[in-house]
């Protein structure tokens, strides 16, 4: 019984801390905090069980004191009793709204979801109020029962805490309390310090690592990627996978788009008609702001963001780039890390030797892109593109610094196309009027910051199209006058829907007055319009 009194104790205030915390945080971290909260809450209740069950067999110790107090001890046990079996059953209620599905305490064990109460938000936001009104009284409870405690070891040390602290080293057993208290708080709410000695099976909870949209590019990257955050970081308190009320999950896309009980509360570009963004926008005062007082508020670049996303379309498959956002959007996407800038030509590199460049200008005009950077531009020079073939391989000395090259009609073999795959930080390539074939196309490799591949006028098949679609951040290919079929343009787009191809039949109908065929400008079938 001692020792059960102790570790509830120890394990009903871990879940008050992380109650409090759990209060203020946001997105993730709240998910990890709830996910602890709820597994020590089981904790609980098992504790509580056993209690019970030791109680009923095991001797109890007599009574002391007034009758009146007797009888308070009673009520205040009775009143333990029942909140640390309810409130624990409460919580589980909670989940169970609000997910539907199994969930696991302490990572491992699984929890049922109870049976028929799945999405019943008005149930769930009552269980969540008394969940939360019976832990504030648990709180008052506790404060009174320690108070009666150190009264009575006041007045008679033999029947107050030298009851439950039994032995000859009491004060060592205060300090073990004292230390694990200490600790409890300082794991709890000194995240991202104490929490670091822990390893990480042992962290309730911790802080999750910054997120960064560093890495997030443009070309690829969905304009909804950059607006998700704010609502799970912002929003999923009250509207997430663990509760959701009024029926309304911000979590997750398709959850946004089907609204809640009041119905849809995005309007697709119409942001002035959506009830999201009505709401985000009103004062923090308001009684119907989001989010609530007591919580953070959205920045104004954020609300920015969330009316820009709406306004042009509210979908999740536009790309950042296609969305062409405006300059402050851009500015804010900026702050966020998400430049619409290509990585290639956000790299600071040093210049290359003078010698270098000087032995490159026989067959090469080379320049520097920026002041103040090493990045190059080079292009086959025009009196040599119809002498003699040109050797690739001297590019290899400025690999890290050239990202445009424009190799339009140069003679250039085969073997020599190869050499272009040495030059990793590639972001435009002109290849047009080479003779540049399926075989040699394949020698260019995975080139990472490739984004424009121009192979006007050469000899590509659909064959080349399997190399086409590897090269990971390709966003435009010129494939006019090839011979890429238009089933073959229809495949690369379906492998690849946010590549747009500039693409023209080699045969073209001839004029009526039968002069030479004209090249028209083609639509892809359910793509880009072409030319």
């Amino acid at each position: 019984m001692i020792a059960i009194h102790w570790l509830t104790a120890a394990v009903l205030t871990l879940a008050v801390v992380l109650g409090w915390r759990m209060s203020d945080a946001g997105g993730s971290e709240r998910e990890s905090l709830l996910a602890a909260h709820m597994s020590v809450g089981m904790g609980i209740l098992l504790l509580t069980i056993a209690r019970i069950a030791t109680r009923v067999r095991g001797p109890r110790p007599p009574p002391t004191g007034a009758r009146w107090e007797q009888c308070a001890a009673s009520v205040t046990h009775m009143a333990f009793y029942f909140a640390l079996i309810v409130i624990p059953l409460l919580g589980w209620l909670i989940v169970s709204v609000s997910s539907g599905t199994s969930n696991h305490v302490f990572g491992f064990l699984p929890l049922p979801a109870l049976p028929g109460v799945a999405g019943r938000s008005a149930f769930g936001a009552f269980a969540e109020n008394t969940h939360r009104l019976l832990a504030y009284g648990l709180c008052v409870v506790v404060v009174l029962h320690t108070a009666a405690a150190v009264k009575h070891h006041l007045a008679d040390p033999s029947s107050g805490l030298t009851r439950i602290l039994p032995g000859a080293r009491r004060l060592w057993g205060w300090r073990m309390v004292s230390l694990a208290a200490a600790l409890t708080l300082t794991f709890t709410f000194a995240s991202g310090f104490a929490d670091a000695w822990l390893p990480n099976s042992l962290r309730l909870a911790h802080a999750p690592e910054a997120s960064s949209n560093a890495g997030i590019d443009p070309r690829r990257a969905h304009v909804f990627a950059t607006v998700q955050p704010i609502f799970i970081d912002k929003c999923s308190n009250c509207h997430g996978s663990r509760s959701s009320k009024g029926g309304l999950r911000l979590d997750t896309f398709a959850a946004l788009t089907q609204g809640g009980e009041g119905g849809k509360v995005i309007v697709p570009v119409k942001a002035d008609e959506s009830e999201l963004i009505r709401r985000i926008m009103l004062s923090p005062s308001h009684k119907d702001a989001m989010p609530p007082a007591g919580k953070p508020p959205l920045t104004p670049a954020e609300s920015q963001l969330l009316l820009w996303w709406v306004g042009s379309g509210a979908d999740d498959s536009t790309t950042i780039l296609a969305a062409n956002p405006p300059l402050l959007i851009q500015s804010i996407l900026t702050e966020l890390g998400v430049s619409s800038e290509s990585p290639a030509l956000a790299k600071q590199v040093g210049r290359p030797d003078s010698r270098v460049l000087d032995a490159l200008r026989d067959k090469f005009r080379v320049q520097i892109l920026y002041s103040g950077n090493g990045l190059m531009q080079a292009e086959a020079r025009f009196d040599q593109k119809e002498l003699r073939p040109i050797s690739l391989e001297p590019l290899a000395a400025i690999a890290d610094q050239l990202v445009l090259l424009d190799l339009s009609g140069a003679r250039i073999s085969g073997r020599e196309i190869s050499e272009l795959s040495k030059l990793h930080n590639l972001q435009r390539l002109n290849l047009a009027k080479t003779a540049t074939d399926d075989a040699s196309l394949n020698e260019l490799g995975d080139l990472p910051y490739l984004e424009v591949l121009n192979l006007y006028e050469t000899k590509v098949t659909d064959a080349s199209l399997a190399t086409i679609v590897r090269l990971p951040s390709l966003a435009t290919v010129y494939l006019a006058h090839t011979q890429v079929t238009a089933a073959g343009v229809e495949r690369l787009r379906q492998a690849q829907p946010g590549i747009r191809v500039v693409w023209a039949m080699p045969d073209e109908l001839a004029t009526a007055d039968g002069g030479p065929p004209t090249p028209a400008p083609r639509s892809v079938p359910g793509g880009t319009a072409c030319q």
